[in-house]
């Protein structure tokens, strides 16, 4: 059963009109921190690059990132061809959830971030040794 704030939200978001679905935002030069975002514009997190260790990518859906702290999860469509050569050079300011009650329909080529989960080093590891 829905709460009210969940039916709240919905009916505005099927009030408002839907907007073409950008999955990142780029700088020219090094950003210090990344912003991670919800389908709903709600914040994830903002790891910083300077903690920033590695990216492991079992396929092209699915990336984890790696701070000396936390490990961000990032699952999707067409993830890694697009997000590693900007990651490598510090450029990527934020990630964007996509929604499809806020979003309109992307192209099946797209890249597409579904979901962005925090997690700690170990439930990374448990997953590289399976």
């Amino acid at each position: 059963m829905a709460n009210n704030l969940q039916l709240v939200s919905q009916a505005e978001q099927e009030q408002s009109p839907r907007e073409d679905y950008v999955a990142y935002q780029t700088a020219a030069r090094r950003q210090r921190k990344m912003i991670f975002y919800d389908g709903n514009l709600h914040l994830i997190g903002m790891p910083s690059y300077s903690y920033y260790v590695d990216a492991y990518s079992s396929n092209d859906g699915n990336l984890w990132l790696t701070f000396s702290m936390t490990v961000y999860r990032i699952k999707g469509r067409h993830i890694t061809r697009e997000l590693l050569p900007l990651l490598q050079d510090d450029r990527v300011k934020s990630l964007y959830c996509y929604n499809p009650l806020r979003h309109n329909d992307v192209d099946d080529d797209a890249m597409v971030i579904e979901a962005i989960t925090r997690h700690t080093v170990q439930e990374l590891m448990s997953v590289r040794d399976e």
